[in-house]
């Protein structure tokens, strides 16, 4: 099993308010080890370690990739990295059309949601 310090998260997300206050969650909980992007492409062409969990957003805006094509192309160079979607967008056929592509969750941005957030985060840590 992985000790906190050795998990490797990335945090993809167009909003700079919610970056921070993902990384500020995951120093709460004592995570450490984690990267921020503002989108798929810079995370694509700026990563050198494989995450064990992106955090990312579903739109990151007009002329990048959307969240589900970030994780396709990804994917296919990192197998076993986890995908978390956290979006403002409830729509249902959204959230399936994620987990069905590959996401182990989609989770409406809340404060609830940080709380499911930290419980994949634990079973992560206990899967590796």
């Amino acid at each position: 099993m992985i000790r906190r310090g050795d998990i490797m998260i990335y945090i993809v997300d167009k909003n700079h308010l919610y970056r921070n206050i993902l990384e500020e969650f995951l120093k709460s909980i004592d995570i450490t080890n984690f990267r921020a992007y503002e989108n798929g492409e810079d995370c694509y062409a700026n990563n050198g370690t494989e995450p064990d969990l992106v955090i990312l957003e579903l739109e990151f805006g007009e002329g990048h990739w959307t969240g589900i094509e970030f994780m396709e192309e990804y994917k296919r160079l990192h197998k076993e990295t986890s995908f978390i979607f956290m979006s403002a967008n409830s729509k249902v056929e959204v959230a399936v059309e994620t987990i069905r592509k590959g996401a182990i969750d989609y989770i409406i941005k809340s404060s609830s949601g940080l709380g499911r957030l930290a419980r994949h985060i634990e079973t992560i840590l206990l899967e590796k």
